[in-house]
């Protein structure tokens, strides 16, 4: 963001020193490209910020996807285990289902048989009957309850051995056959009732797996709609900065070149250290703004090493930056905080390599690669970067460790 804004200045400066040098620039078409390139600064601006909120959103919901996507898979994995519990009772109910038809089918054939005993005591009775036994023996055939009149004594001293044997038999059989249908209907009560349980807890399940997936299908659709308008708001302000650049570029052309066309151009202040290396800074008058050391941030606001020298003055905007020395540019081109910047390596000095570096810059004059000679323009005065205003950001690195400029002067 605030590189935007540093061009938004290095474009109008540079159109102010074309203007106060004499040279003829259409005050229309400068008060033009500064306000379309203000107006694209505010658009980039608001779309920054519109993605800003986007990505906030985004960063949200990817926790709440996280989240509802764990919450769907746990109840996944409880109806998993509910599922294999179903199983598992299904065969217990088909297995008792069997014994059940087992035990029916024994009932079914001891009824067979009671009622075949039933008959044979009856015939019996009547055999007793005719042979003059007992008169209660007609109460013994109109009665329901066989158990009953088996414990009336007296008319069991009319029947015979084998008649007793018969209906003791017969009463065993009943008792039995009681016995067996509890039995079956208390193991089919409790295989119906777990079978129940279990349908009922894995419907519970499914329910809540199914709003645990509606949950987490309607975040996916929220964040695709979210990303499909941060890509929007992406290709709409790449196309703003890219228009912001051009503007930037053709105002930034014309200005130097009107700069470099007119007489009056500002000539570079060349002055040499008593170690030989040239001052950076070109221009007549300068300060230094900050130096080497310890100091507290400016813009990230806590104590940091400061590790070269800000050099600034009066109209410090586009003046030129001199190599120090002679040497080979290592890099020529937008560095982070440093902003445009120029490296310089210097070869070995004094037993050890030796590299300046100038940072902030305008604009730069030289490109990597390519051989310098002491004193030379190699860039101007700008405040790219991490920076508070126009100035020269100047370092010095032996072996890679950064040193006080100022020794060298």
């Amino acid at each position: 963001m605030r590189l935007f804004k540093k061009i938004v200045s290095t474009v109008i400066c540079l159109c102010l020193i074309a203007v106060s040098l004499g040279i003829f620039v259409p005050e229309n078409s400068l008060n033009v490209s500064a306000a379309t390139s203000s107006e694209l600064q505010n658009k980039i601006n608001s779309l920054n910020e519109k993605q800003k909120k986007i990505q906030k959103k985004l960063d949200s919901l990817k926790d709440d996807k996280a989240d509802a996507k764990e919450k769907a898979e746990n109840l996944q994995d409880q109806v998993d285990v509910i599922e294999t519990k179903v199983d598992t009772m299904t065969a217990k109910v088909n297995a008792l289902g069997s014994e059940i038809e087992d035990l029916e089918s024994q009932i079914n054939k001891k009824e067979s048989q009671i009622k075949k005993a039933k008959n044979q005591l009856k015939e019996r009775l009547k055999a007793i009957y005719i042979a003059g036994a007992s008169t209660d023996v007609l109460v013994l055939l109109s009665a329901d309850d066989y158990s009953d009149f088996l414990e009336k004594s007296d008319i069991m001293k009319c029947i015979t051995s084998d008649t007793k044997d018969l209906m003791g038999k017969l009463q065993k059989d009943i008792k039995k056959i009681n016995k067996a249908k509890k039995q079956v209907e208390a193991k089919k009560s409790e295989a119906d009732s777990l079978k129940q349980q279990l349908v009922t807890e894995k419907s519970n399940l499914d329910s809540k797996y199914k709003e645990a997936e509606s949950a987490y299908s309607k975040l996916a659709d929220t964040e695709s709609a979210l990303k499909e308008e941060s890509a929007e708001i992406i290709k709409e302000k790449e196309a703003a900065q890219a228009e912001f650049d051009r503007i930037a570029r053709e105002a930034a052309k014309r200005a130097l070149a009107a700069r470099n066309s007119s007489s009056s151009s500002r000539t570079p202040n060349v002055k040499i250290g008593s170690s030989g290396f040239t001052w950076p800074y070109g221009g007549s008058s300068y300060y230094i703004s900050s130096g080497f050391g310890y100091r507290y941030h400016p813009t990230m606001h806590y104590n940091k090493l400061h590790g070269g020298v800000d050099i600034t003055g009066g109209g410090a905007y586009g003046t030129p930056i001199l190599a120090t020395a002679s040497g080979t540019v290592i890099l020529a081109s937008y560095n982070g905080s440093y902003g445009n910047c120029v490296m310089i390596d210097h070869g070995i000095y004094q037993g050890s390599s030796l590299i300046s570096l100038y940072g902030h810059c305008s604009s730069l004059a030289v490109g990597s690669g390519q051989s310098v000679k002491q004193g030379q323009v190699i860039a101007y005065v700008g405040s790219t970067g991490r920076s508070t205003g126009p100035h020269l950001h100047f370092e010095m690195r032996v072996n890679g460790n950064r040193v006080n400029p100022l020794n060298y002067f």
